[in-house]
């Protein structure tokens, strides 16, 4: 411990007076490469420490909005068979289908609202 304390009372006093710190912001356009060089540590101590306690401080981002917001909720996962008897059937990819797992176009207000492009999937009979 009478290392640190030697350290921190001591040795970094006198690191720090040795550095070429100008009195004023103007005064860092003047400094020479070799003055920039001994600043340069002090300069990213102080650029991490203040970016530390700037990311801590953010909110933390939330998590990912679910997909599925209304059809059988209580299941882990969500997996329907449908026969296809006609030649075609559309099934719903935008989750907000009141014919679920059917199409029953619900997606058309979403795209108009916010410019997306999410359609049903087309499923058709292979001619035999």
């Amino acid at each position: 411990m009478d290392c640190v304390k030697t350290y921190l009372t001591a040795e970094l006093p006198l690191y720090l007076q040795t550095l070429p710190i100008p009195d004023t912001l103007a005064g860092f356009a003047e400094l020479s490469t070799e003055e920039m060089v001994q600043i340069a540590p002090l300069f990213l101590l102080v650029v991490s420490m203040v970016l530390m306690v700037v990311v801590h401080l953010l909110p933390a981002s939330p998590a990912p909005a679910r997909v599925n917001t209304q059809i059988k909720l209580d299941e882990d996962k969500i997996v329907d068979k449908v026969a296809v008897k006609d030649k075609e059937v559309y099934l719903c990819r935008c989750w907000k289908s009141n014919k679920f797992p059917f199409c029953d176009g619900s997606h058309n207000a979403h795209n108009k609202a916010t410019g997306d492009n999410v359609g049903p999937v087309a499923v058709r009979t292979e001619a035999q």
